[in-house]
């Protein structure tokens, strides 16, 4: 998600993640964006995991992982949209839920 362009943009990363997500490890893909350190995207990785239900207990260190500034959801989208505190994030395009 650091760079989402390459592939089609943030909706493609979402939908890649979402089909993806029963066929890999959890835990290890969060392993894996703490190791990278970037905050931008262990905050993108770990709202969109929490809003395709994945369990909280796995998600905790990426909402834990220190961060200063809200970053938008889309990174190329238009700036404002809803607010999420507790995750630091922008939601500047919409979200299919599925938690």
């Amino acid at each position: 998600m650091v760079r989402c362009d390459i592939f089609g943009g943030m909706r493609a990363a979402i939908e890649i993640l979402e089909s993806a997500l029963p066929q890999i490890s959890t835990e290890k893909l969060v392993d894996y964006a703490l190791q990278y350190k970037v905050g931008a995207s262990i905050k993108r990785l770990g709202w969109l995991l929490e809003q395709m239900g994945e369990s909280s207990h796995v998600i905790e260190p990426l909402r834990d992982y220190p961060v200063t500034s809200y970053y938008r959801l889309d990174p190329r989208g238009a700036p404002g949209g809803e607010s999420y505190p507790r995750w630091r994030i922008v939601e500047n395009i919409k979200v299919k839920r599925n938690a």
